[in-house]
């Protein structure tokens, strides 16, 4: 197993935020998504989006969004298929969650498709608790970090 560590994506990278999100979920490769919607994750007044490498080579992405309420948005999480299982998720996650904290965010949340184990388990690892549900069946995710 390499060697796994996290890098913030900075704005000269959101090509390469781009692409790693286009492979990792297909979905995002329609005529809509441009650069605008992925500069808000670089932008620390709105969001925040981390890399997991595995031995140096590019293999996953966190992309948050901080809402008005001290809260941040994980909007995606993934890892390339052959980076998978070499604790690059568990790592981004600790990185983003230990960023959220510095900058006083009293919670993180997600939605997360009910058969997505591996986001689920790692969601459990971190200790976030299943809060409900959205109108389109998504579970929300919640882990409180501080009491205002």
């Amino acid at each position: 197993m390499g060697r796994v560590r996290c890098e913030v994506v900075r704005p000269n990278k959101l090509d390469q935020l781009r692409e790693l999100n286009q492979k990792i979920f297909p979905i995002l490769s329609g005529p809509n998504i441009n650069d605008s919607f992925y500069k808000n994750f670089c932008d620390e007044k709105h969001g925040y989006a981390v890399f997991g490498l595995c031995s140096d080579m590019l293999a996953g992405a966190v992309c948050c969004l901080l809402d008005k309420n001290d809260g941040m948005y994980i909007k995606f999480i993934g890892v390339i298929s052959r980076h998978r299982r070499k604790g690059v998720a568990t790592q981004m996650m600790a990185t983003t969650l230990e960023y959220a904290e510095s900058i006083n965010m009293h919670t993180v949340y997600m939605y997360v498709q009910p058969d997505n184990k591996a986001v689920m388990a790692v969601g459990r690892k971190f200790g976030f608790e299943n809060v409900g549900k959205t109108k389109n069946d998504l579970m929300i995710l919640e882990k409180v970090l501080q009491q205002h």
